[in-house]
């Protein structure tokens, strides 16, 4: 699925909504080269580490398995889980302070709005809350959770544990610690985000369910 959000059309198209026309001529002769530089566009502007068909399925069983079938994910940057959630059944908004674009379909931009005013926007109408990698240092994924926790509202994130390269430690140090998704027990499989020597990613809960 991240192979097919990132086509080997997506630079060209990017080119041409540009008004590059004769750029994007010359590229599109050139399949090799096109074929690189939209990978590189992909990577530049969605997480680095796509996630699998497994992943989402594992994911998208275990919020059904816990009631949640509207799920609103914030600082979703281009919004690229929207497609694969909704093909596995679940209502998936996507927002983000600053929607990266990157030639996906119409439709499937996020929102423009912050994590903090999505929350208070449909923070009422949905059954959990998600994000992924949240900018290092920066507290607003401990507020988020806190607030999550005020509404009664599940919290998952993808991200390394305290003193990682991702969050805050304020998140790990709030009531209510995150505790990891990824054993048969909680539903994920065994299936998680990928994985590689040092890197600590894992999906994290906070809140009830």
């Amino acid at each position: 699925e991240a192979a097919e959000l990132a086509s080997d059309a997506m630079a060209v198209s990017l080119l041409r909504a540009g008004g590059e026309g004769e750029a994007a001529a010359a590229l599109e002769a050139d399949p090799r080269r096109s074929r690189a530089l939209s990978r590189a566009l992909y990577q530049d502007a969605v997480p680095w580490a796509p996630y699998s068909a497994e992943r989402a399925d594992a994911l998208a069983a275990h919020l059904r398995s816990r009631g949640c079938r509207s799920v609103l994910e914030v600082a979703a940057g281009a919004g690229v889980l929207a497609a694969p959630m909704r093909r596995r059944g679940l209502a998936w908004r996507t927002t983000d302070a600053a929607p990266s674009r990157v030639g996906l379909p119409a439709g499937l931009e996020p929102e423009a709005c912050d994590a903090a005013a999505a929350l208070a926007r449909h923070g009422g109408g949905v059954d959990a809350v998600f994000w992924a990698w949240w900018p290092r240092g920066d507290e607003g994924d401990a507020a988020i959770a806190e607030e999550c926790a005020r509404l009664g509202l599940p919290a998952l994130f993808v991200g390394e544990p305290k003193g990682g390269c991702t969050g805050s430690d304020a998140v790990w140090e709030r009531a209510g610690a995150p505790r990891p998704l990824s054993s048969e027990a909680e539903g994920l499989g065994g299936v998680d985000v990928p994985r590689w020597h040092g890197v600590r990613d894992r999906t994290w809960h906070v809140g009830r369910g």
